[in-house]
């Protein structure tokens, strides 16, 4: 008999769904997450980890057999990431299907995206509260008004969507900038 399959989705404390996966013991596969190289997930984790918090696991799906968990994994990745949900998994945009997406660009300038981010934030709450919205930390919102980097492009579509800052605008030179 084929061990029970479980399709889980990682957690983070404001209950968003940031990662969704397969395993037959998905609380060991968390642990392998921690002691993986490099990734978005470990990145994540360490995040969670310096700021003492932790993860949540929850069983989205169970799978006697095993039988189509990669579909049924893909499923479940496209309906959260239909809903906007902030996944790092590599194939939850339309935009990497099937590629890793990198959670930011290196940027030598401020660009009319970090500009209007900055003004957008001013009357908005700040950068915790917008954090919060976008299911990423509060440094990671710094990071993309002060140009030091950009969002990628899941989190661009949450900014349009959010703040209305055009999806073009991160590409574009700060107005008057040479």
């Amino acid at each position: 008999m084929d061990p029970v399959s479980y399709v889980y989705a990682l957690t983070d404390p404001a209950g968003w769904v940031r990662y969704v996966g397969q395993s037959t013991d998905p609380w060991h596969r968390l642990s392998n997450h921690y002691a993986a190289g490099a990734g978005l997930v470990r990145t994540w984790l360490a995040e969670l980890d310096a700021a003492g918090q932790k993860p949540s696991i929850i069983i989205l799906q169970t799978i006697p057999d095993g039988a189509g968990i990669d579909e049924i994994e893909k499923l479940w990745i496209e309906r959260f990431s239909t809903i906007g949900a902030p996944l790092l998994n590599r194939q939850s945009t339309p935009f990497a299907i099937g590629k890793p997406v990198a959670p930011v660009v290196s940027l030598r300038r401020a660009s009319r995206g970090s500009v209007a981010l900055k003004q957008a934030i001013g009357h908005r709450g700040g950068n915790a509260a917008l954090a919060r919205k976008m299911g990423v930390g509060a440094p990671v919102i710094t990071r993309w008004v002060n140009g030091e980097t950009k969002p990628d492009a899941r989190s661009r579509l949450a900014l349009l969507e959010l703040l209305g800052i055009d999806l073009a605008s991160w590409d574009q030179p700060e107005q008057g900038a040479a």
